[in-house]
C-alpha cells in the first residue's frame, strides 16, 4: 500500500511539473510546438500510471500467513480432541464402575446400557428420539441412586448425540 501511495504521489508531482512547463511554454509559441508531442506522451504515461496504480489498489493482498498462527490453531484443535477423548473415556469408566460397584443391580444396569446402545440402531431420527425418551423414563423409574441415574442418563445421552450427529 505504501508503494502505491508513493507512485501515485510521483504521478501527481509529474502532472504539477507538466502544468508548470505548460505555463512557461504558453509564453513562447516555439517552445509550445516542441513540447506538444512530449506533452501528449506524458499525459498518456501519467494516465496509464494512475490507472495502473488504481487497479493495483483494487487487488486484494493476502500476504504471507503467519506460521505461528497455524501452529496455535492446530494445537488448539488437538487439545479439543484430547479433551473430548478424556470426557468420553471418563464416561466409560463411570459405566464400568457402576456395574462393578452395584453388584445387586448390575444386571438391571447392563440392560439399560444395552438399551442405550440400541439407540444407535434406529433407522430414523424419530425412532432414536422415541428410544431415547423411553430409556430416560425407564432409568428414572427403575434406578434408585441419583449418581447411578446420572451415569446412565449421561451414557444414553452420549449414544443419542453420537447417533444424531452421524445422521
Amino acid at each position: 500500500m505504501e508503494e502505491y501511495l508513493k507512485s501515485k504521489q510521483k504521478a501527481i508531482d509529474s502532472i504539477k511539473i507538466d502544468e508548470r512547463i505548460k505555463q512557461i511554454a504558453t509564453q513562447d509559441s516555439a517552445i509550445r510546438e516542441i513540447l506538444k508531442p512530449i506533452d501528449e506522451i506524458d499525459n498518456d504515461i501519467v494516465t496509464d500510471l494512475l490507472t495502473f496504480n488504481d487497479s493495483l489498489k483494487s487487488v486484494e493482498y493476502n500476504g504471507i500467513e503467519n506460521p505461528n498462527i497455524r501452529v496455535e490453531t492446530l494445537l488448539e484443535q488437538q487439545l479439543d480432541v484430547l479433551n473430548d477423548i478424556k470426557q468420553d473415556t471418563s464416561l466409560i469408566s463411570s459405566v464400568i464402575l457402576l456395574i462393578q460397584k452395584d453388584v445387586t443391580d448390575s444386571s438391571k444396569h447392563l440392560e439399560l446400557i444395552k438399551e442405550a446402545l440400541e439407540i444407535a440402531t434406529a433407522t430414523t431420527k424419530e425412532e432414536a428420539d422415541s428410544k431415547f425418551g423411553k430409556l430416560l423414563a425407564k432409568i428414572n423409574t427403575t434406578v434408585e441412586s441419583a449418581q447411578n441415574v446420572q451415569t446412565l442418563v449421561n451414557w444414553a445421552k452420549t449414544i443419542y448425540i453420537l447417533y444424531t450427529s452421524s445422521n
